[in-house]
Formats: structure tokens, sequence, C-alpha cells
């Protein structure tokens, strides 16, 4: 629910949506904080990464590309602790295991 609560306060505070429209809305000062962190870290990094810096892609070795990735992934990951603390550290062995899986298949 605590992801619902977010991004809901995301689409009616930043996206212009009813807040009649989105069901289980709060308005409470949380989820409005939750919700700005959200839209700061959006026009950060941009959809799909879009304002991400990629240019080592093309110029490194699949193991350092892997390292630097990692590095970035953990970065968002203590980010989005602020947010979502236990989703976060859930998601942590996934995101190491399919990073290996990658680079021991050579993708990415």
């Amino acid at each position: 629910m605590s992801e619902w609560n977010a991004f809901g306060a995301f689409a009616v505070e930043w996206l212009g949506m009813p807040a009649e429209a989105m069901p289980f809305y709060d308005k409470s000062k949380k989820w409005v904080k939750k919700a700005e962190y959200i839209r700061e870290f959006i026009l950060e990094v941009g959809n799909m990464e879009h304002n991400r810096d990629m240019s080592f892609y093309c110029n490194e070795s699949l193991l350092r590309r892997k390292i630097r990735s990692f590095r970035v992934r953990i970065g968002d990951l203590l980010r989005h602790t602020r947010l979502f603390p236990i989703d976060s550290f859930r998601f942590f062995p996934y995101i190491v295991f399919n990073g290996v899986r990658s680079a021991i298949k050579g993708f990415g």
C-alpha cells in the first residue's frame, strides 16, 4: 500500500490527476513529500534513464561496464530506501543476481 500511496500522491500532486479519481489517495504530508522525492528522481534520471550519462557504455569492457552499472544501481537503491526501505532491501538480491547472470552470459 505504501507504493500506491506514494505514486498516487505523485499522480495527484504533480501530474494533475483529480484526487477523487485516485483510489485510496491520502493527502497527508508524508505522501506528498514522497511524491516530491519521486518527482526529483525522475527529473534527474529521466524516463528510462534518458538523462544519465551512458557514454562509458561503448568505450569500456563488459566487466568495467557491469561494475559501473552495479555502482549506479546500488546508489539508486540507497536513494530509494528513503521512500520504501523494506522493498529496497528486498530487491537487492535480485538486482545482484540479475547483474551477475547477465555478466556471465555476456549481456550488457
